[in-house]
């Protein structure tokens, strides 16, 4: 029985160690180069319910996109970033 309680006792350890184990950074934020804006796309309209009126793209180490909608009259500014395996999306005040 005590070699019982110490084996629960050790996977446990090995649980929970093998669970916080560290990605690099960059695999987090990486997009595939084959990944299409589908998913952003999609996201995009789940979002603000407009279409899309042009997509550039900002520098930096993670993917990051500035996203406009609406119409040309009345734009409104997104920076789309792709975290965890899903696109962030926020709205930029102008």
């Amino acid at each position: 029985m005590k070699h019982r309680i110490s084996l629960i006792a050790l996977a446990l350890l090995a649980f929970i160690f093998a669970g916080c184990s560290k990605h690099s950074p960059d695999a987090a934020a990486s997009l595939p180069e084959s990944k299409d804006f589908v998913a952003l796309t999609n996201a995009m309209t789940a979002k603000t319910g407009e279409a899309i009126i042009s997509v550039d793209k900002l520098d930096g180490k993670s993917v990051s996109y500035m996203v406009v909608t609406g119409s040309t009259a009345d734009p409104h500014h997104y920076a789309a970033t792709w975290f965890r395996s899903q696109w962030s999306i926020n709205r930029v005040v102008k």
